[in-house]
């Protein structure tokens, strides 16, 4: 009789172990970094040129509009906040500052991306933005985080119009 209260006591314990060694482990936790959404107030610190945007012929090439602006007293960029809503609008508050007044430099880059009336979609990694009416659009490449975003497009043309193929990229803080 010990022999088999011993032999059932083993068989027990040998059952527990087997159903507690063959247990499944949980499923690993996948984790996916998602670009930002550019859903909400953003503020411009800095646009650059790639190759740098020559002025004029023998000038020396301005790879950061932001500090050739500044130089020049315009804040209009970097006073700026660019709202992107859900439903896929986006304005700025330009109209209301007077640092967007009488300012062709800044006015150039504010009329070219951030017209009156412009949408945009987005996926985890571009977007695009419409000008009104959806007459033109510029896809760009979106990276960064959730405080700082860069969008980057390429152009045919420089700021000045000429034919010289530039990447631009524009580096905007969450407001």
């Amino acid at each position: 009789m010990r022999s088999h209260v011993r032999s059932w006591l083993f068989l027990g314990i040998f059952y527990a172990i087997m159903l507690a060694g063959c247990k499944k482990k949980d499923d690993p936790v996948i984790t996916t970094t998602i670009t930002p959404t550019l859903v909400g107030n953003w503020g411009i610190t800095a646009i650059t040129f790639s190759p740098g945007w020559v002025q004029y012929t023998g000038a020396t090439p301005i790879p950061d509009y932001i500090p050739y602006l500044a130089a020049k007293g315009q804040t209009c960029l970097t006073d700026l906040t660019i709202s992107f809503t859900a439903t896929g609008a986006y304005t700025t508050n330009s109209a209301s500052l007077p640092a967007c007044g009488n300012v062709p430099e800044s006015k150039v880059i504010l009329d070219y991306l951030f017209g009156d009336g412009r949408t945009f979609t987005e996926t985890n990694t571009t977007a695009v933005l419409y000008s009104q009416n959806k007459t033109t659009s510029i896809p760009v490449t979106k990276s960064g985080t959730d405080q700082l975003i860069s969008l980057q497009f390429v152009n045919d043309q420089d700021l000045s119009g000429q034919a010289v193929k530039t990447t631009y990229t524009v580096t905007m803080k969450r407001r």
